[in-house]
């Protein structure tokens, strides 16, 4: 990211002319896409939560014996915020029928753990791949169990309904025509549908830009600088007669505490450099630096903004910086009471 330079006390103005039109084109920024607002369908929005039921048959094949499980499969998965893509959680099954071989079977339940990974989460069609295992438990002949694993994928329309197709296998022991295996080769078909894509409960709040606020950094300098200069009689007076914006507007491509600062520095006699050696004219002549510090990150941000918006799209974080003349005179003490007073209204950034 190129940053702007920190301007010294008073810039050119061929220079700042020339610095803020780069920035209204939006150039000599660099802007990444991990610095801009994700995209948010209301359509499709995201979920924290997909809860899906529908249907699961399993055939395996056992040296030429081939079985069938039917079952009710359930899961449950979680979504990450910005990473849609990724789905994982824990499934289960109630089923019936034969697998791995003859003596496996009747009533069984399943449960364990899946992974889906979306190659277009944000589309109303979208393909993935799923990998997951768990435990198989079937009640014929006085018990059986065994692990089975699955790899495959899968397509969903509009998030709502699923059709998977996925190669497994089962890990125990089995029977094959009068030897012992230990693992059925097999295959699963299953459909679900997600309850999720038709309630809000399941849903993430859309994402929103945060705001950054330095205004109260100057403001805490001026309190410091407050604290610290003796004669403030000396310095109150040139920052009341700077506060005459008849005869110190604001210039053209600056802003009114800026004026305010470079005026006041005037007036006690300076121009900010080199640094004055007068405690009072230093004082001040280090808030015009921290202002122009300030200034820059401000139209920095304010370049990002503008290259974001060229793109069409929205920054996550928006810089802000807003001092008023008013407030930092009286942050200097010169105010009513006439003490080093605290004017920051908040100083937590807008998170």
């Amino acid at each position: 990211m190129r940053a702007l330079p920190i301007a010294a006390c008073v810039l050119s103005l061929a220079t700042t002319a020339k610095a803020d039109e780069e920035l209204v084109r939006g150039e000599g920024v660099e802007v990444t896409e991990c610095d801009f607002l994700p995209e948010y369908d209301a359509v499709l929005p995201w979920h924290w939560l997909e809860a899906s039921g529908g249907f699961s048959s399993h055939l395996n094949y056992n040296f030429g014996e081939v079985h069938f499980r039917g079952a009710l499969a359930l899961e449950l998965l979680f979504l990450p915020p910005e990473r849609q893509e990724l789905r994982f959680g824990a499934y289960t099954s109630f089923g019936a029928g034969l697998w791995g071989d003859d003596k496996h079977g009747g009533f069984s339940p399943e449960v364990g753990g899946v992974f889906k990974l979306s190659a277009m989460p944000g589309e109303p069609f979208d393909v993935y791949i799923l990998m997951g295992g768990g435990y198989l438990w079937g009640e014929r002949d006085g018990g059986h169990d065994a692990l089975h694993l699955r790899a495959g994928g899968g397509a969903r329309v509009m998030r709502a309904v699923a059709l998977e197709l996925a190669g497994s296998a089962l890990f125990g022991t089995f029977d094959a025509d009068g030897r012992l295996v230990h693992w059925v080769p097999g295959g699963i078909l299953q459909a679900n549908v997600n309850l999720c894509a038709f309630v809000d409960g399941c849903n993430y709040p859309p994402p929103r830009q945060r705001t950054h606020d330095r205004t109260c950094e100057l403001y805490d300098r001026a309190n410091i600088e407050c604290a610290q200069t003796k004669n403030k009689a000396r310095l109150c007076r040139a920052l009341d007669e700077a506060l005459d914006v008849e005869a110190n507007p604001p210039t053209v491509r600056g802003d009114a505490t800026s004026t305010y600062l470079q005026v006041t520095a005037q007036l006690l006699g300076t121009d900010c450099g080199p640094g004055p050696k007068d405690p009072v004219q230093a004082s001040i002549c280090r808030l015009v630096y921290g202002h122009d510090e300030l200034r820059a990150w401000l139209m920095e941000g304010r370049g990002r903004e503008r290259s974001a918006a060229l793109r069409g799209r929205a920054l996550r974080h928006l810089w802000r910086y807003e001092p008023y003349p008013v407030a930092l005179r009286r942050a200097l003490g010169c105010g009513y009471p006439r003490e080093c007073l605290d004017v920051c209204e908040t100083r937590e950034d807008d998170d």
